[in-house]
């Protein structure tokens, strides 16, 4: 059977219809559940996400009784990869908002610092990768000077256009409803962005050290008039391809400029994760020895094939791969006698 959208999405409520789905992400059990469940099915499926009820559809198309549950696979012996493998950008928190909004800088004139007052990185490291760059404990003072860290910019940059957009922001903005601001005021009204007409200043808003601040700005401006970055290497123009073309100015690195100045705490604001229960090519959940568990499949980013990166849109396309794999692997399977 060719699956599209449509009997995609029916066979979704179908099986949620039937009972087919059991959670057990809640400490109490559901109404509907007795506290002690016994059912006999022909396939047990590990998680109802885009490759959970791919693979469901599969098996039932096959003839397969299949149960799902919303569980870790720990319970069933299985081993996890991947556990500390995240996409996950930097962004900022707007108070009564639910998610955080993906930090995405329109002009070249900013730089991030730490709570020192220091730059720590390449502000254009790969969006999905910023966890890695600000995840830092300092061992001395027991703290992580980079959670929450700073942007910092200049009146070009914040009269350029709204700071966030990106992935992450899209519960907000299309759930929520949020409008952030073009040239960025509101959130300065609310007290999201910080401003302050000199650096120094600024940096007493944001309680840093004043002195490491103006140090950092100046050492910056004065390494892009020079020509580069010697830092941290982050480039003045854009050079080949990127991963959002059109999203990204040409122009990535200049002088922080006049002011007034402006300031915005960012925090890790996760899209996904990729760990979960190891797999093997035939999307049979395996123990800690490397075996299969019997009866057991995942497919997708409940334990994913990719690490700490993947390529662009290929969470999507590996729900899909296994979730198909793992019901053709189902559909195969001898009944339990």
């Amino acid at each position: 059977m060719q699956v599209t959208k449509r009997t995609f999405l029916k066979g979704l409520l179908a099986t949620a219809a039937a009972g087919g789905v059991v959670s057990q992400a809640s400490a109490k059990p559901q109404a509907d559940l007795p506290a002690k469940w016994d059912r006999e099915a022909d396939v047990v499926i590990l998680g109802y996400g885009g490759a959970g009820a791919s693979a469901v559809i599969t098996a039932k198309d096959a003839g397969a009784d299949v149960v799902i549950f919303e569980k870790t696979a720990q319970a069933a012996g299985a081993d996890l990869w991947h556990m500390n493998a995240l996409s996950c950008p930097l962004g900022l928190v707007v108070p009564g908002l639910k998610t955080a909004l993906q930090i995405n800088m329109l002009a070249p004139s900013y730089i991030y610092v730490d709570q020192d007052g220091k730059r720590f990185a390449n502000e254009k490291m790969d969006n999905h990768t910023c966890i890695y760059g600000v995840n830092v404990l300092d061992p001395i003072k027991h703290r992580y000077p980079r959670i929450p860290c700073f942007v910092v910019f200049d009146e070009a940059a914040r009269v350029r256009g709204p700071i966030i957009g990106g992935a992450t922001s899209g519960y907000v903005l299309n759930r929520e409803n949020y409008k952030w601001s073009k040239d960025n005021s509101a959130e300065i009204e609310k007290g999201v962005i910080v401003s302050a007409p000199t650096i120094e200043e600024l940096a007493k808003k944001i309680n840093v050290p004043a002195e490491n601040l103006v140090e950092t700005v100046n050492r910056w401006n004065s390494q892009i008039n020079a020509g580069a970055d010697k830092d941290f290497g982050r480039p003045l123009e854009k050079k080949g391809k990127v991963a959002f073309e059109g999203r990204e100015a040409p122009v990535i690195s200049r002088p922080i400029g006049d002011g007034p100045y402006y300031a915005a705490e960012l925090y890790p604001t996760i899209l996904n994760t990729q760990g979960g229960p190891r797999r093997n090519k035939l999307g049979q959940v395996l123990d800690p020895f490397g075996k299969p568990i019997a009866r057991l499949y995942s497919a997708g980013e409940l334990g994913s094939m990719w690490g700490h990166i993947y390529q662009g849109a290929t969470n999507n396309s590996e729900a899909c791969v296994f979730g198909r794999i793992a019901g053709r692997t189902v559909a195969n399977e001898t009944p339990w006698s």
